[in-house]
Order: C-alpha cells, then sequence, then structure tokens
C-alpha cells in the first residue's frame, strides 16, 4: 500500500506542476526523483522493487502534458531517424505477441525497456530554446554530481562508515575479486544507487557535458572545471571498467579534437591542464582502480569472446522473429508468472545487449535495431557538425560523445539500453543536441522568458515563463 501511495503521490504531484505551474518543474523532479530512487526503495520495508516505477510515473503526467498542450508557435519536429524508430517500433509491438511471451507484463515490460523512454527526446529538443537553457541542464547535472560523487567516494574509501545514519548503504559495498597483495579486492561504490556500473555511467554523462565545454571555443568559469572534476571522479569511484574505458576514450576524441580542427589553444590548454590535475590526483585517491584496470588489460578481448559466444547462442535459439517481446528484458523476475516461465522455458538465454535484440525479436529485430541506432548516431554527428565552431560546439560534441559511450559499451556489455536511468539521460542529451543547430541558426538570446518555448496546461491559458 505504502508503495502505491508513493507512485500515486509522484504522479499526481508531476501532473499538478505540468497543469498548474509548468513542465519544466516536472523534468526537475524527474531529475531529483531518479537521483534518490534506490535510496527510497531500500529504506522501505523488503526493498520493494515497484518503486523503480516512480519515474514512469512522472514521465506519463509530462507524456500527457506533451499531447495536450504542444509547444505553441512551433511546428511538430521530427528527427532524422524517425522512420528507423517507426520500423523498430512495429517490430518491437509484433514481437509482444510471440511465441514465448508468458503474459502482457512480459511485454509491457519489453516495450519499456525499448520505447517508452523514446519521448524524453522530445523533452530534450524542447528544453533547450537557448544556450541558456542548455547551461540550465548542466547546472542542474553539476549540482547533483555535487550532492552524490563526494558521498561515493568516501564511502569507497571508507572515510565514511554507514552507522546508524547511513545505514541504508550498508551492503552496499560490491567488489572485484582481486586478490593483489597491495590493494586485494577493489570495492565498487554506487553512491546513491543500486549498481555501481549505472552510478558511473550518470557520472559519465555529467563529466562528457563539462568536458565537452572546457574543450569548446567558449568562455568558462570555475563551476565547469568544478563539475568535470566531479564526474570522472564519480566514473572512477564506480571502478566499472566498461565505464572507465568509455571515459578514456571519449575524453581522448574530445581533448584532441580542438588541436586537430585548429581551434583556439585555449581549448586545448583547458583540456590538458583539466588531463593533468586528474592524473595526479586519481593516482592517488584511485591507486587501486588504476592499478586494477591495467593489470587487467585483456578484459576487452575476453569480452569479445563472451560477446560473440552469448550471441551465437542467441542466434541459434531464436531464428528469424525470436521468442518475443519481453523474454529477455531487465526486470521480468519480479512479474507475477517468472517462476512458471523459467520452468517451462529455461528462462532468458542472453545476457549481451545485441544478443538480448536477438533472443527477443530475432534476425529481424536485430536489423532494425541496427538500422535505428546507426540512424541515431549519423543524425547527432549532423547536428553536432552544425554547431562546431559556435558557443553550443563543446556541450553538443560532449552529448554526442555520451551516445557513443553508451552504445559501446552496449555492444560490448550488458543490457545499457535497458536501464531507465541512463537511457532517459542519454535521450535527453540527444534531444537537446538536435535542437542546437536552430538555436545557432536563429540566434536565440542566452536566455529570459522568451528563451525555451514550453508548454503550459494552466487553464488552456497562455505560456508562463520561467
Amino acid at each position: 500500500m505504502l508503495v502505491l501511495v508513493i507512485l500515486a503521490g509522484l504522479g499526481l504531484t508531476s501532473a499538478y506542476l505540468c497543469f498548474a505551474h509548468h513542465w519544466r518543474h516536472a523534468v526537475a523532479l524527474l531529475a531529483v526523483w531518479m537521483t534518490v530512487e534506490d535510496l527510497v526503495r531500500k529504506l522501505l520495508p523488503g526493498q520493494p522493487p515497484p518503486v523503480i516505477l516512480g519515474k514512469d510515473m512522472i514521465l506519463a503526467s509530462i507524456y500527457g502534458a506533451m499531447l495536450l498542450a504542444p509547444p505553441r508557435g512551433e511546428r511538430p519536429y521530427w528527427p532524422r531517424f524517425t522512420t528507423a524508430l517507426v520500423l523498430f517500433g512495429a517490430v518491437a509491438i509484433l514481437g509482444c505477441f510471440g511465441p514465448d511471451v508468458p503474459s502482457y507484463l512480459f511485454a509491457m515490460a519489453g516495450l519499456r525497456s525499448y520505447l517508452w523512454y523514446v519521448p524524453v527526446f522530445w523533452l530534450g529538443y524542447y528544453f533547450a530554446g537557448s544556450r541558456g537553457d542548455v547551461l540550465k541542464v548542466m547546472r542542474v547535472l553539476g549540482l547533483l554530481a555535487l550532492a552524490v560523487v563526494p558521498l561515493g567516494v568516501l564511502l569507497r574509501q571508507g572515510i565514511v562508515e554507514p552507522g546508524p545514519y547511513l545505514g541504508v548503504f550498508e551492503g552496499g559495498h560490491q567488489y572485484h575479486a582481486f586478490d593483489d597483495p597491495r590493494y586485494g579486492n577493489i570495492l565498487l561504490s554506487s553512491s546513491v544507487f543500486g549498481q555501481n556500473a549505472r552510478f558511473g555511467r550518470l557520472s559519465l554523462g555529467v563529466f562528457l557535458l563539462a568536458f565537452g565545454l572546457l574543450t569548446g571555443p567558449s568562455r568558462v568559469d570555475w563551476k565547469w572545471w568544478l563539475a568535470a572534476f566531479l564526474g570522472a571522479a564519480g566514473v572512477m569511484a564506480s571502478a566499472n571498467r566498461g565505464t572507465i574505458y568509455a571515459f578514456g576514450f571519449c575524453a581522448a576524441v574530445l581533448a584532441a579534437r580542438p588541436f586537430l580542427l585548429g581551434a583556439p589553444g585555449r581549448a586545448f590548454g583547458r583540456a590538458a591542464l583539466l588531463g593533468v590535475a586528474l592524473l595526479f590526483s586519481f593516482s592517488a585517491l584511485f591507486a587501486d582502480v588504476v592499478y586494477f584496470v591495467e593489470a587487467t588489460g585483456d578484459e576487452p578481448l575476453n569480452r569479445l569472446e563472451w560477446m560473440q559466444s552469448d550471441l551465437a547462442h542467441a542466434a541459434e535459439k531464436s531464428g528469424l522473429w525470436g521468442h518475443g517481446t519481453g523474454t529477455c528484458s531487465q526486470g521480468i523476475s519480479y512479474l507475477p508468472g517468472w517462476d512458471e516461465y523459467v520452468l517451462a522455458t529455461g528462462g532468458p538465454g542472453a545476457e549481451q545487449g545485441l544478443a538480448k535484440v536477438i533472443w527477443e525479436l530475432g534476425y529481424v529485430g536485430l536489423v532494425a535495431h541496427i538500422l535505428l541506432w546507426g540512424a541515431v548516431a549519423l543524425s547527432a554527428l549532423r547536428a553536432a557538425v552544425r554547431v562546431s565552431g559556435t558557443e553550443l560546439d563543446g556541450p553538443a560534441w560532449g552529448a554526442f560523445m555520451y551516445l557513443v559511450a553508451i552504445l559501446g559499451i552496449s555492444l560490448l556489455g550488458h543490457q545499457v539500453l535497458g536501464d531507465g536511468h541512463v537511457v532517459v539521460m542519454l535521450w535527453f542529451f540527444l534531444g537537446m543536441l538536435h535542437r542546437m543547430p536552430e538555436i545557432v541558426r536563429e540566434g536565440a538570446p542566452s536566455g529570459g522568458p522568451q528563451a525555451a518555448p514550453g508548454w503550459s496546461c494552466a487553464a488552456w491559458g497562455p505560456q508562463r515563463a520561467d
């Protein structure tokens, strides 16, 4: 009953914010709730899994506002990957009638994984009406990082013990089994999040936006230096190797880009200065993580072997259309009928991201999936190129590199594109990125009441200025 009250309260609160005030307040509520969601779940008796549906309740209210009161004075925006999105959506919906789908709940879990968070793209697009709005998002992310990253680092280093007041973090530490005489096992910090990998990937998003700004042509102040440092610290504290590899690759690309393109030396100098600061501080603070990553340098090759094995197994067992939407999605183990499903079929037969798609949607779904994310990547690259050299250059390339990072992790790792937290951040970033060329073209002001078009449902009247 308490869980139902929490979910209903979140839905009604976000609906009130959308209808009585402005949809942006509901977006802020979404960001805060996603930060504390796992803490709330752990504080409740029995740690009930349905609490994770809180963000879905908030999004349902925002989606309703989008449909009932679309942005005035603007034409609907359809990105270049719309056709690929519709194709993949059709395949996913047809998969709901697959031969091994136990019930409609499993099908809904699969559709939630594939399609439910896609409209967040339009949230990001309409939110970013100016450069000032983009920076506003970055400030919010920086403030959230300021709250959760130091806590994650302190808990990992043992400087802060859970004790009676932070008992919610008790047992939150997992570790890599690494029997080294110097460091022993490698702790994996998840801060306020339930998984160290999620903590690392969200921190990576904060870092890439801030570091992109540092390597762009615009002037920057100390806030973005701090945000970049906090994001990098969160990545290292998570000790998730896939995220650390992506962090290193994306940081190198962003740092080299000004130099390769002949951009102002100031941007390259800022990147070099931050790199030196990170190198010296992290060599001391995360010496065990640095050593662990270096000592297990063959892990990417092992991942490739595992990926090939998982893909081969899924391809052999799935056929043209697969087993059905939701038969291998995250969260289905909490659904009614899970035990019967495992007894009847043996349970999900894939873990890797692409293997999961093949298992559920078959070869047809795999082709549609590749077409979709290929089209998204090309559309995002085109948008980033169009704003190169402008004031939005840095955030644009930071958002694009986050897409590259998540797709890379998904290719070599588990079902990253099924993690609601990561996918919400990714689609929101992509929406902002696709709006940036229009901001540059129209010469939108940095802020003010007219900066960002939006919708307000208050008495079906005129829009409210922020």
